[in-house]
């Protein structure tokens, strides 16, 4: 995970995320924040770029099941992964919420060193599949009735980086085109605009980034972007989050 901060929405979830147990997560690089009803989990995930989900199914305050399908269900919340804990919880009751969507079911009590270990082990492969690629290409979209062309700095299976020199509002939604180094035909995806950057010095030329996430997939882009990123993954060197 190296040096990035790992953000952890804990809802409705108390005894594995206390202050010793933080105190564990900190050390991992993940920090947790919290959530009781809901509304709170929503607001939260709309307005903060979270990177793990931990639910406690026996929080009263939350339909836990109806709100594991119902982030499943959303395009720009969907691929978060999602941990469910729960007391005395039954195989079949686990497999409900598996089936729903969740990553994982932890039943309590577990000890610590085995709760961390599972939890770093569903970020390592969030990591693996998030990983960055640099695909030297143009995306084109539609901005202010006009059309902009501009680089790809990098590609994950998640959403893109590209080189742009003026501010892109926060939220927007743009349908974006681009080839990939093996394809003959623009692929077309949605996306939202999550954050602007200022690049550094990584990218020579390029001051300014826009970080777009994807929230939808026209015919089979998402295929071959997986594909794409599977194929060129053992040469990336550095992970890089914007999204």
């Amino acid at each position: 995970m190296g040096n990035q901060t790992i953000k952890m929405l804990s809802v409705g979830e108390k005894s594995l995320t206390s202050d010793l147990h933080e105190a564990s997560y900190q050390k991992m690089g993940v920090e947790v924040i919290h959530a009781v009803t809901f509304q709170e989990t929503t607001k939260i995930l709309k307005n903060d770029t979270i990177n793990l989900i931990m639910l406690n199914k026996d929080n009263p305050k939350i339909k836990p099941l109806d709100t594991v399908k119902y982030l499943k269900e959303q395009p720009e919340l969907k691929n978060i992964p999602i941990i469910v804990t729960g007391v005395q919880a039954s195989k079949k009751h686990q497999k409900v919420f598996l089936e729903a969507g969740a990553n994982l079911f932890i039943v309590q009590p577990i000890a610590r060193n085995k709760l961390l270990k599972s939890i770093k082990l569903i970020l390592d492969q969030k990591t693996r599949e998030q990983s960055r690629i640099d695909i030297l290409s143009k995306a084109s979209f539609e901005l202010n009735d006009r059309t902009i062309i501009c680089s790809i700095l990098d590609l994950s299976t998640s959403g893109l980086l590209i080189s742009y020199n003026k501010r892109i509002k926060k939220g927007l939604c743009l349908s974006l085109k681009f080839k990939l180094p093996q394809d003959k035909k623009a692929i077309r995806i949605d996306g939202e605009v999550v954050r602007n950057i200022e690049i550094g010095e990584k990218y020579a030329g390029h001051k300014n980034g826009v970080g777009i996430r994807f929230t939808k997939f026209h015919l089979d882009s998402e295929k071959k972007i997986k594909q794409f990123v599977e194929n060129t993954q053992d040469e990336v060197v550095d992970e890089i989050y914007y999204l």
